[in-house]
C-alpha cells in the first residue's frame, strides 16, 4: 500500500514512485491542498541521516520539482480540468440522468473546459498569483528547469478526446469505420429525441417531428401508430399534457442509460449477493435478489409482515 503524506514511507523507492504517480495524476486537488505537507515531508526526508545519500538526493529532487513554478502551474491546470471532469462524471452516474440530458450536460462541460483558454480556472489564477510573489502556501518557489504543460494544447486535447469518446455509441477501441457509423447513429438518435422537447417545435409545421418519432419508435421498438397519435395530441396541447399513447415512448427514452455506471453497480451488487457462502443460489433467485437490490425501495420502507404471514400460512 502506498504511504500517506506526512508519514515516513516504509516501502522502497518504487513504492514511493507508485504513490506519487497515483497521487499527482488522480489527485491534483489533494496535491494542492496538501502542498505544504508534501513539501515538509520531502524536505525532512532529504535531510534524514538514517537514509542513504541516494535516497536523500531523490527526495531533494522531488522537493525541487514540487517547488518549481512551472510544476505548480501545470498542476493547477490539471486540477481545474479534473474538477470539471469529476463533476461531469458524477452527473452521468446519477440514475436520473437521461440520454438527452447527458448530451446537453456533456456539451456544456466541453465548452467549460475549452473556456479555460480565455478564462483561467481558480487554481490557475492562484498559481499565477503565487508566481508574482514566488511563494505558494508558505513555500518558496523557484524557477527551476521543469517543463510546463502547454495549456492551450492540453485543453484542446482534452476537449477533442471528450468529443471523440463521449458523443458516440461505440466502444473506445472500435475500428475507425465502425466508430464513424456509430457517431452518426448517435447524432441521429439525439436529433430524434430532440423533437420530443416542446422548446424545439416548429409550430408552423403541423407535421413537425413525425418522421423523427417513427424512426425513434423503430430504434426503441415502440408501436409507431400509437406513438404517432400520442405525439400529435401532445403537440396539440402545447406540451402541457402527455397522452397515454405517448408515455411508453417517453419512458423508453428515459430508460436509455448515458453511461455504464448502472452496469458497474449491478456487478458490485451481484458480487455482494453471490458470495462463497451462497454458491448454490439458483439463477432465478439471484436475478430476483439483484432486481430488488437494484431498483427496489430501501429496506426501511419495506414491510415484511405480509410476507411473513404468507410463509407461516
Amino acid at each position: 500500500m502506498c504511504s500517506q503524506p506526512g508519514h515516513r514511507p516504509q516501502e522502497d523507492w518504487k513504492s514511493v514512485q507508485c504513490w506519487l504517480g497515483s497521487f499527482f495524476m488522480e489527485g491534483s486537488l489533494c496535491s494542492l491542498a496538501s502542498y505544504p505537507a508534501l513539501a515538509q515531508h520531502f524536505r525532512e526526508a532529504s535531510e534524514d541521516d538514517t537514509r542513504d545519500s541516494r535516497e536523500r538526493a531523490q527526495f531533494k529532487g522531488l522537493l525541487s520539482k514540487l517547488c518549481s513554478i512551472n510544476f505548480l502551474k501545470s498542476l493547477a491546470l490539471m486540477a481545474d480540468v479534473l474538477t470539471e471532469l469529476k463533476n461531469l462524471s458524477e452527473i452521468l452516474q446519477n440514475r436520473k440522468t437521461t440520454l438527452p440530458k447527458a448530451h446537453e450536460i456533456m456539451t456544456t462541460y466541453v465548452k467549460r473546459i475549452e473556456s479555460f483558454n480565455r478564462y483561467p480556472g481558480q487554481h490557475a489564477v492562484d498559481a499565477s498569483q503565487a508566481e508574482e510573489v514566488m511563494e505558494f502556501k508558505g513555500e518558496e518557489l523557484r524557477v527551476g528547469r521543469s517543463p510546463i504543460i502547454d495549456s492551450a494544447q492540453f485543453i484542446r486535447a482534452v476537449a477533442d478526446n471528450m468529443k471523440e469518446r463521449l458523443f458516440t455509441t461505440t466502444a473506445n477501441r472500435a475500428q475507425a469505420s465502425v466508430a464513424a457509423n456509430r457517431k452518426e447513429a448517435y447524432n441521429s438518435l439525439i436529433n430524434q429525441m430532440a423533437v420530443l422537447n416542446p422548446d424545439n417545435w416548429d409550430h408552423d409545421n403541423p407535421r413537425f417531428g413525425d418522421n423523427e418519432v417513427r424512426a425513434l419508435c423503430d430504434v426503441l421498438h415502440v408501436n409507431q401508430q400509437e406513438a404517432h397519435l400520442g405525439f400529435t395530441e401532445y403537440k396539440a396541447s402545447g406540451g402541457r399534457n402527455i397522452p397515454n399513447q405517448m408515455k411508453k415512448l417517453l419512458m423508453a427514452v428515459d430508460t436509455l442509460s448515458p453511461s455504464n455506471a448502472a452496469c458497474e453497480r449491478g456487478f458490485s451488487t451481484m458480487n455482494n449477493i453471490r458470495t462463497e457462502y451462497r454458491s448454490k443460489l439458483t439463477t432465478t433467485n439471484a436475478a430476483n435478489l439483484l432486481f430488488i437490490s437494484s431498483v427496489g425501495p430501501p429496506c426501511r420502507q419495506w414491510d415484511p409482515l405480509p410476507y411473513v404471514k404468507t410463509w407461516l400460512g
